[in-house]
């Protein structure tokens, strides 16, 4: 189930308005055209683009290595002067390396070429693209480490490298990108501690650093951001889940399953009204489940399974109208009969108690709804009530 975390994408908000464009733009005229070597520029770059990646073998390849405008190209996007501002190939079957050409799309704001079979590492001319705000390149097969010289492009709103094959620590220079709104870097084979420096970043909302190999403790200080979606799983963090966590109401996803936390679930995280997915499974966790879970209303996925939890289910879970899933399997000290009051979740599809002393009690209303959920889990013997 935690393999079925989606990939999130923020969509970059660009505004690409040169200073001539504006004056052009007040006067009534269209902007003039850019210098003709700048778009000759631009077509060379595209043809080494196609070449190095089999564009005879793309999915869409319609215009390119024509003789028509660039805009005419299939993903090619350019501006009223004529130069390509946006290149979109995504899910179109690149294979090979990005060539070094690609760095003389000096206008390009958004790269995307997401699920594709690219290799490789990233090529240093990214570098001179200093009007960058969107890289995506998630879903490739790209290697070698995240290069540092990243932080150069201080323009960049979102940087997409997840699900690929990158090694070696995430460089402190991403900490120079304050307009980054989307960190996506889960999926790789990243090492090395936790960057900490992420909460100095004040437009951030989006932090997908899942499915990697990352060390340390998740720092209080996250709990100052803005954060939609804070999704760690399958890491190597210890310590405990910061109880500042219960600040970042704008949440949506918070999944911190897989690792090697400690201590209770703060009851802070009751304060997460907005908040869809609660993922703390596969960790090592105490203490009992907090009554105050049993205020978020939004909730639609909570995964406590594989964990040390202790005590009985509280019938505040039974408030949660939305929820869809829940698995607290495989928590050994959890007991007692289910809440009756489980009973009123209509919207529940997954209840999965199994590996626990719980049991669903002897009730021929909580049976009749119990028919309709995917249930794994034990009846209570007939003397508990």
């Amino acid at each position: 189930m935690l393999r079925g975390i989606s990939r999130f994408l923020v969509a970059a908000q660009v505004l690409f308005c040169g200073a001539a464009g504006t004056s052009a733009a007040l006067s009534g005229q269209p902007p003039p055209p850019a210098p003709p070597a700048e778009i000759e520029a631009d077509r060379h770059a595209l043809v080494a683009l196609y070449i190095a990646t089999d564009g005879a073998n793309w999915v869409r390849n319609e215009g390119w290595l024509t003789d028509q405008p660039l805009s005419t190209w299939r993903g090619v996007f350019t501006n009223p002067e004529g130069r390509v501002w946006r290149l979109e190939l995504q899910v179109n079957q690149l294979t090979g390396t990005l060539p070094p050409e690609i760095g003389d799309l000096t206008g390009l704001v958004e790269l995307d070429v997401i699920h594709n079979q690219l290799t490789g590492p990233i090529p240093p001319g990214l570098r001179r693209l200093a009007s960058l705000k969107a890289l995506r390149l998630a879903s490739n097969q790209l290697e070698g480490p995240i290069p540092s010289w990243l932080g150069e492009l201080s323009d960049l709103m979102q940087l997409g490298l997840g699900n690929n094959r990158f090694t070696g620590s995430i460089p402190p220079e991403l900490g120079r990108l304050s307009n980054l709104r989307g960190l996506l870097l889960n999926g790789n084979r990243l090492t090395g501690p936790f960057p900490r420096w992420i909460v100095k970043l004040p437009n951030l909302v989006d932090v997908f650093l899942g499915n990697n190999r990352l060390t340390g403790t998740i720092p209080p200080e996250l709990g100052n951001l803005e954060l939609t979606n804070l999704v760690l799983h399958q890491n190597e963090l210890t310590g405990s889940i910061p109880i500042e966590l219960g600040k970042l109401t704008r949440l949506d996803r918070l999944s911190l399953a897989g690792n090697q936390l400690t201590g209770p679930i703060p009851p802070s995280l009751g304060n997460l009204a907005n908040v869809r997915l609660l993922w703390l499974a596969e960790n090592q966790l105490t203490g009992t489940m907090p009554p105050e879970l049993g205020q978020l209303e939004s909730l639609q996925s909570l995964l406590l399974r594989d964990n040390q939890l202790t005590g009985a289910i509280p019938p505040s879970i039974g408030d949660l109208e939305t929820l869809q899933s829940l698995d607290v399997s495989r928590n050994p000290g959890l007991s007692g009969p289910l809440p009756a009051s489980l009973a009123g979740l209509q919207a529940l599809d997954i209840l999965w108690i199994t590996g626990t002393d719980l049991c669903v009690p002897r009730d021929a209303h909580f049976e009749t709804w119990l028919a309709n959920v995917n249930f794994d889990g034990e009846r209570c013997p007939p003397t508990v009530t």
